[in-house]
């Protein structure tokens, strides 16, 4: 069973992912890699999405969409969300 499957029902493009870098992550880290990146590419996506609160940063790349100040302001200070840098790794292993 995986870590992620709490996602399944509501978010199923993010646990598709999310799961496939789980399964991913001994065999080919590489992949891995690039699978957590989509899943949260996912996940921030969709907030922007379903919170009209949210401003959409231009260009609306990943790495500007996780540092606009609406999105650190709305989400990652209130949820207490410590994930920086590690989405700095993700970044250059994809591109």
């Amino acid at each position: 069973m995986s870590q992620f499957a709490f996602l399944q029902r509501e978010w199923a493009a993010v646990f598709e992912a999310a799961s496939k870098a789980e399964g991913a992550v001994h065999v080919d880290p590489r992949t891995a890699c690039s699978y957590a990146r989509r899943a949260l590419e996912l996940a921030v996506g969709w907030t922007y999405e379903c919170d009209p609160g949210l401003e959409l940063a231009n260009p609306d790349t990943l790495s500007a969409l996780i540092h606009e100040s609406s999105f650190k302001q709305f989400v990652v200070r209130p949820v207490g969300l410590n994930f920086f840098p590690w989405p700095s790794v993700l970044g250059p292993v994809n591109n």
